[in-house]
């Protein structure tokens, strides 16, 4: 069997399908035994239309964003630090300082994401209003989806970063004096409930909507208007070119999640560095943290990378997996309407579970014990929202297939898709336990990667990476069978309802991703300031955000596999590849290998696109030291640094090191798609998702490994305690660990996501045309001489590969200049020389100004 052919043995199509255009034929009629109407036109599900399928999505986002506004009023009445007390206006202060230089940071990401945006539009806009698939207007269409989501995406960037950084204080008081653990767990998770339900209800109510608006004078009975393009969608052509036409909108969602989430996890772990060696080369002033500006960068980096970074990317992998269900459903109304329903209406679910967030505030012994009351209170909340989520999945099920007539399948259909929903929700469960136990700071892998410490920080490295490579078993083993028992139940189709029941717990797991930097900076405020009673509650929830935010990565890179082979089905039926692969075709021995030349390059594009953007941490940190000590020489006199320069002068570097690997990522699907097409994109894209995503789980884990037995270490004495020789050892590989998971990982997911949604854009533009002479020849006759390395390739379409290659390599030939320099060296070290003063200015007591 061959390579193209084994791909697509999972899943290769829908054992349900119908061809609607004949049955739902307004000359058809209802077969005898059928009350009502005489023609089928004229009878469910042939009546269904646009607005229907999406009613009870956009009424559920809506339920979704009032509730997201409520919460921010309740926590907005919850009390920040007291301002009767030192402590309370110090740690108020801090507050005022990250939400400064978070609000500063989003300034600039959302100023080099609208630049980077209006190009990529004008691209669409050009590019596929010359090349319309179904009418002149498809440019524009596209084109301002791709816009609305850009903006919508950067709303909820400011939106989660301000909730983050205001909550700090108060959950350091609910700490104090709130209910202790309970309340202090109850607040940080507040915090991530606006987030997530603000975040999830706001870009599904613009995309629903979107596509209404795009369905609009494309009704079911105008499919002649538009040819051959809607055959698969019989007369559903205006709900099918509506969804094709959302891919803009889904485009947007992907540029901002992989341009943030590369710039946030950049300055992060620069900050994050940077403050080291801050307290290295300037120790008598980087002692108070207000006067500091690398630690006040270094928390608004905790908060960027969670609270935006990692909420844009479980957004984007829920984004793709509807959308993908969308394509896949070809035109069949239920099939459609049923993911919006499924996905919407489980914010019940995440806000029932919301209600059950608590833990107890008896009196326990140690650290340790209170961290794990906390994630037992976590843990209940979650199991809640998957069991209620299987009663929407059944009531949605139930009210779209009730006397299903047997001419669409029947009502069986809707239980198959109920069955892979289910299935999907039990592996999304198994991943987040799976994760869990790998990276929990009581367990077996963690304390093994503890205890290798001892002899050093290499056996820690050697044991923390066999840990994070073994955790993929699991991962891979329960997301194997849910492709092939939902692909066997239901086609690609099912394989998308299996994926939708996975990330259908996204609305815990947003909140649980963004509450780990409220954890953190609320027990960074009070690490000098406060008792050792209220230090253990503050670290005990610093321990629990810190096993969210693993989990919620290791969970993420799960749904980003999945997502990313949901749209790879999608860009299947859409470029036409189906019909070619049945031809036989595709056991040519030079196209076996050009196609296997493809996915050795997706496979390896991740991870060079990921080397680009831990190569920018050190540009970044230098700048980031520089701008702190120019401050330390202007400080004297003032109570205050200025967040806002710092984020400002960091973000630049992060910025470069974020748009080259996501113009490499949009270029080089184009490059494969113009020049060898599209069986061999397919490929390309399949390895990018096998390298990036499948890698993505081992960094994610080793890293996380290797900080939870530093946290172990720190806080439960393991081994000896800070001080101890495998406290160093921890602190090394920490730092080697956080550069795997803040940046590295993040980007692998990213990148291969990337690849596969431009797939699918520029899918139209690179369609396998059966009626075109080419097509003929290929297919139909049989003949050696007619197969060739290029089979079924349009040598029409092969001048557009011209542009995007051009623009691939000036991309390389930047990276390389700006990383290595003209004469091939890396940049200098950093200088340990203090910075001689330049003068004193006069003493003030307010902020320092810019």
């Amino acid at each position: 069997m061959s390579i193209l052919g084994m791909v697509d043995m999972l899943g290769g199509g829908s054992p349900l399908y119908v061809d609607l255009r004949s049955v739902c034929s307004g000359s058809n009629p209802v077969k005898p035994g059928w009350t009502g109407s005489t023609k089928w036109g004229d009878e469910y599900p042939c009546n269904l239309n646009a607005g229907s399928i999406v009613s009870a999505g956009i009424l559920f986002t809506i339920v979704a964003m009032a509730v997201a506004g409520i919460l921010q009023l309740l926590l907005a009445r919850w009390p920040k630090g007291d301002e009767a007390t030192a402590w309370g206006v110090r740690m108020n202060k801090l507050a005022s300082l990250i939400k400064r230089g978070g609000t500063a940071l989003f300034s600039s990401m959302a100023m080099y994401t609208m630049a980077f945006g209006i190009v990529i539009f004008l691209v669409i806009l050009i590019v596929f209003s010359s090349r319309a698939r179904a009418d002149a207007s498809d440019g524009i269409r596209l084109a301002a989806g791709y816009i609305v989501a850009v903006v919508v995406c950067l709303v909820l960037v400011l939106a989660s970063i301000h909730t983050a950084s205001e909550s700090v204080s108060r959950a350091a008081r609910a700490a104090m004096q709130m209910g202790g653990v309970s309340g202090s767990l109850r607040t940080a998770y507040s915090s991530g409930s606006v987030s997530s339900v603000l975040a999830i209800g706001l870009v599904f109510f613009f995309m629903l909507c979107y596509y209404l608006f795009m369905s609009l004078g494309r009704n079911r009975d105008a499919y002649s208007q538009y040819g051959n393009r809607c055959d698969q969608a019989g007369v559903f052509c205006g709900q099918t070119l509506g969804w094709r036409e959302t891919t803009g909108y889904v485009f947007g969602v992907t540029t901002v999640a992989v341009l943030v989430r590369g710039m946030s996890g950049i300055f992060a772990k620069a900050s994050e560095v940077g403050s080291e060696l801050i307290f290295k080369l300037e120790p008598d002033q980087a002692q108070d943290f207000l006067r500091n500006p690398a630690s006040i960068a270094d928390k608004t980096g905790a908060v960027a990378v969670d609270s935006a970074g990692m909420l844009m990317d479980l957004i984007e992998s829920v984004t793709f997996v509807v959308f993908a269900a969308e394509v896949l459903a070809q035109g069949h109304a239920p099939r459609m309407a049923l993911p919006i329903w499924c996905l919407t209406a489980t914010v019940l679910s995440g806000l029932v579970a919301y209600a059950f967030v608590r833990c107890s505030n008896a009196q326990v012994i140690t650290v340790g014990e209170r961290y794990r009351n906390m994630m037992w209170g976590l843990r209940i909340a979650l199991y809640l929202c998957a069991i209620l989520n299987i009663f929407v999945y059944a009531i949605a099920t139930g009210i779209l297939y009730r006397g299903y007539p047997s001419t669409f399948g029947g009502e069986k259909e809707g239980w198959y898709f109920f069955s892979c929903l289910l299935l999907g929700e039990i592996a999304s469960i198994f991943v987040w336990e799976s994760t869990s136990y790998f990276t929990a700071t009581a367990a077996s892998p963690t304390r093994s990667v503890a205890a290798a410490g001892i002899t050093g920080a290499a056996t820690m490295l050697i044991q923390g990476t066999g840990v994070g490579l073994i955790s993929l078993l699991p991962t891979g083993l329960v997301l194997l069978l849910l492709l092939i028992s939902c692909g066997a139940i239901a086609g690609n189709y099912g394989v998308a309802m299996g994926a939708l029941g996975f990330v259908s717990l996204v609305w815990f797991v947003v909140a649980a991703a963004c509450l780990a930097p409220v954890t953190y900076n609320a027990d960074e405020a009070c690490n000098q300031d406060e008792t050792a009673a209220v230090r253990e509650v503050t670290v005990s929830l610093f321990m629990c955000g810190e096993s969210c935010a693993s989990e919620s990565r290791g969970w993420s890179a799960a749904a980003s596999l999945l997502a990313g082979y949901c749209i790879l089905a999608a860009f299947k039926q859409e470029a036409g590849l189906g019909p070619l692969m049945a031809g036989g075709t595709e056991s040519d021995v030079a196209t076996e290998g050009i196609t296997f030349a493809c996915a050795v390059a997706g496979l390896l594009t991740p991870l060079f696109i990921g080397g680009i953007n831990v190569l920018a941490i050190g540009k970044a940190t230098r700048a980031l030291v520089d701008e702190t000590r120019r401050q330390f020489q202007m400080l004297e006199g003032y109570t205050e640094c200025n967040p806002e320069a710092l984020s400002k002068v960091t973000c630049k570097p992060a910025f470069i090191g974020s748009v080259l690997p996501a113009l490499l990522a949009m270029l080089l699907p184009c490059c494969i798609g113009f020049s060898i097409g599209a069986r061999g994109l397919s490929l390309f894209v399949a390895g990018s998702l096998l390298g990036g995503c499948g890698l993505s789980v081992f960094f994610f884990n080793a890293g996380a490994c290797w900080a939870k037995s530093k946290t172990s270490i720190e806080a439960e004495g393991a081994f000896g305690g800070s001080g101890a020789d495998v406290h160093v050892s921890a602190v090394i590989c920490t730092r080697a660990g956080g550069a795997f998971k803040d940046v590295l990982a993040p980007t692998l997911v990213s990148v291969s996501k990337t690849t596969a949604i431009t797939s699918l854009l520029i899918a139209p533009l690179i369609f396998i045309d059966r009626n075109a002479s080419y097509y003929s020849s290929c297919v139909n006759d049989r003949s050696v001489d007619r197969m060739s390395v290029f089979t079924c390739f349009d040598w029409n379409k092969s001048y557009w590969v011209v542009l995007p290659l051009v623009l691939a390599l000036l991309v390389v030939a930047a990276t390389y200049y700006l990383y290595w320099g003209r004469d091939g060296t890396p940049p200098q070290a950093f200088e340990h020389q203090p910075i001689k003063s330049r003068g004193v200015p006069p003493p003030r007591q307010d902020a320092m100004p810019p």
